[in-house]
């Protein structure tokens, strides 16, 4: 088995240096401009609750399961 841990795309806290936390924003156009496609295709991508961590998700891998782990919130 082989993982990879991916950190969502930037959002406008990021931008302001504004710690963000738990807090549910979503990527900013500049955090949806920085994703392309990855070059692996897993069958299953596990993601927070977080709309930025599923739009991350959504993006690199459009054919994968997506599975809500909020245990992995920071």
């Amino acid at each position: 088995m082989l993982i990879y841990l991916l950190r969502h795309g930037l959002t406008q806290d990021n931008l302001e240096k504004r710690y963000q936390g738990r807090r549910d924003v979503p990527l900013c156009p500049q955090g949806l401009a920085q994703l392309c496609r990855a070059d692996f295709a897993p069958k299953t991508v596990m993601i927070t609750s977080l709309q930025r961590t599923r739009q991350t998700a959504e993006v690199l891998f459009p054919d994968a399961e997506l599975v809500v782990a909020d245990g992995l919130k920071e």
